[in-house]
Formats: structure tokens, C-alpha cells, sequence
């Protein structure tokens, strides 16, 4: 979702319990689905594993699969950070009373190879511009850089990061180790994208009335 910036630190969180989890199930954890990598270039470089994930980029009623269940225990805490951090926002608050609770539409491990990058690209379609993309860092030795639009930085372990992900962002991994992230993305239910409130003050953001704005290459300039 498209806000004033780039790239916004939510706080932090004791991701210990996950990371060693995570490095206990080995690499059979990341072979299990190569979807990915194989229909989407910019992915060559990383492994994945669909936590709460549909591959029709739905907005509601996510799908939980199954190897959430493996991690509930050690994910949950963290993903309550995130979810106590947008239900207690401004806005979540306000739009709870009419619509009714947030939640996660997607969630996954996503794990960049050893020398591995992301390029350049911007997020598009209805649900990505109407959901806010978080990430957390879970393993990482601070050679990882993140950029977002004109801000590069190292994200550490157990930093909870939104991103602007309208903005072009690209990763760089030059360490010898792999790189681990959750990435989650929250809706706070009803909420609009900012060229919706711009073009249609009193209407509303569906899929077909967002459409035009929703697909286009470049970051929109409501917030410039």
C-alpha cells in the first residue's frame, strides 16, 4: 500500500524461537514448492514457503496451508505484533467499528540465496495496493541490503518493517549466508488506497473501480 515514504519501522520482535525452527527442518522446508522461481524472473534467487497464501490473489477469505500449522507456535507471537500494531492504529480503529477485524491475507518464509538479488520492480493489482507488506527479518548477518525507492538500509533480525511496495524496491544479498524473511500482509477491512480516496471521494475500491490505478508501473503521486 502506497504511503508518505518508504520504508516504515512498526518496532520489533523476539524472533528466536522461529529462527531456530526454521533452521531445524533443513532444506526439505524449502523444496517443497518451486512455483515460485520458476513463473516469476525477478524470484530466481529465492526460496518460498506459503504460510496463508492463494495463488488467485484474492482480498479475502485467505487460505491458511499447511505448513503454517509446523510453525503456529513460534509464529503466531510474531505475527501479533503486526496484527496488534494495525488494530490499534487510527485507522484500524476507526474502520473495525464498521467493518469488522483486520487480518493477514498472505503470509510466507521468503528466503534469499547466498550472492542472490531481487531486481528492481514495483508491486501491482488490487490486492497488494490495498493490503500493507510488512517484513521481518528472521536470519540475516547484516549483509542484506533493502531498497525502497531512494532508501537502501540492512533490516535486522526481529525488526518489523512496512514498505512502500508501490515504490520500485530491489534486495541484495552479499553474504555467504541465506537470508530469511516473513512477509506478511495485512488489510484493515474497508480501508482505501489513496488514488481511490483521490479519484473517488465518495465512492469506493473494488477491483474493477481501482483497476486503472491498481495497474500501473510507477508509484501514483497522491502523497507527493
Amino acid at each position: 500500500m502506497n504511503f508518505k515514504g518508504e520504508l516504515k519501522k512498526l518496532g520489533t520482535c523476539n524472533v528466536a524461537p522461529l529462527r531456530e525452527r526454521i533452521l531445524s527442518k533443513g532444506d526439505e522446508l524449502w523444496t517443497r514448492s518451486t512455483w515460485r522461481q520458476e513463473k516469476f524472473p525477478a524470484h530466481t534467487y529465492t526460496q518460498a514457503v506459503d504460510l496463508v497464501f492463494d495463488r488467485d490473489g484474492r482480498h479475502q477469505n485467505p487460505t491458511t496451508q499447511e505448513p503454517f500449522y509446523e510453525f503456529e507456535d513460534v509464529l503466531q507471537p510474531v505475527l501479533a505484533k503486526v496484527a496488534n500494531h494495525y488494530n490499534n492504529s487510527p485507522t484500524g480503529r476507526r474502520l473495525k467499528k464498521k467493518n469488522g477485524s483486520g487480518y493477514f491475507i498472505r503470509v510466507i518464509f521468503a528466503k534469499l540465496l547466498p550472492g542472490g538479488s531481487i531486481p528492481p520492480h514495483g508491486d501491482d493489482g488490487f490486492s497488494l495496493m490495498h493490503a500493507h507488506r510488512v517484513h521481518i527479518p528472521i536470519i540475516s548477518d547484516g549483509k542484506s541490503m533493502f531498497t525502497c525507492g531512494e532508501s537502501s538500509r540492512v533490516l535486522g533480525e526481529g525488526e518489523i518493517w512496512e514498505i512502500n511496495n508501490r515504490k520500485t524496491h530491489a534486495v541484495q544479498n552479499d553474504s555467504e549466508n541465506f537470508r530469511v524473511h516473513v512477509i506478511a500482509d495485512w488489510v484493515i477491512a474497508g480501508e482505501r488506497c489513496c488514488c481511490g480516496k483521490r479519484l473517488r471521494p465518495k465512492g469506493s475500491c473494488s477491483p474493477k473501480e481501482c483497476h486503472d490505478t491498481d495497474w500501473v508501473d510507477q508509484c501514483c503521486t497522491c502523497l507527493d
